[in-house]
């Protein structure tokens, strides 16, 4: 695995100039589109090409090869979703604890549903080794962003109780959500269902959550 991460940083190139940025980020933006058609195994260099409008010769500048594609994809679209996350919740300092529990599971149930198809049809066509790299960068991310949330939150680092908690929390939470992701068909009311996790959420963490705020 580490093997896999060290090669794609190796081989990818990060664009500096204004208009080959514009074709990087044209080839991510096509990732919804095709994964949502095609899936990730019959997913082509060509169909991005066609869908982003930048040549199969300039995508091989930046990416190896698809793997490399999809898996940037992934990361910037984690990235975008907790860069709102974390300015949403900012506003959010002054409400009470079950206020701010909610608030955090509500955007990640919005945000996920806006691109579930496109990440359904990557998680179930990615071979096992792939699949693990990104759900265990899933967890690491969602855990530093959650942390930092509860920083701005409470003015201060969690608590180690506090910590390991969130840390389940995160997990069991991400759990729930592939299982949603997987389903093909599901029609959720997300505001009910935030609700529902957030009554689940709070009697497991609001101890430790008082406790480090006092």
């Amino acid at each position: 695995m580490k093997k896999i991460e060290k090669e794609h940083k190796n081989q990818r190139r990060i664009p500096k100039q204004k208009r080959a940025i514009a074709k990087y980020n044209a080839v991510l933006d096509a990732c919804a589109q095709v994964l949502a058609e095609s899936g990730y195994q019959k997913a082509t260099i060509l169909e991005l090409s066609l869908v982003s409008d930048v040549p199969v010769a300039s995508i091989y500048q930046y990416f190896p090869d698809k793997e490399s594609i999809f898996q940037v994809w992934f990361e910037r679209t984690l990235d975008q979703l907790f860069a709102f996350m974390v300015a949403s919740v900012a506003t959010h300092n002054d409400d009470d604890i079950e206020t701010f529990i909610y608030q955090m599971i509500k955007l990640v149930l919005d945000s996920v549903a806006i691109e579930r198809e496109s990440v359904r049809r990557l998680v179930t066509d990615l071979p096992h080794m792939l699949l693990s790299h990104l759900l265990t960068t899933t967890e690491k991310k969602t855990v530093e962003v959650v942390l930092e949330m509860s920083n701005s939150y409470l003015g201060e680092q969690p608590n180690e109780p506090l910590l390991v908690k969130l840390r389940v929390l995160v997990r069991c939470i991400l759990g729930f959500m592939l299982q949603h992701i997987m389903e093909e068909e599901v029609d959720l009311d997300n505001e009910r269902l935030s609700q529902e996790l957030c009554q689940l959420s709070l009697p497991y963490i609001s101890t430790a959550l008082v406790e480090n705020l006092g």
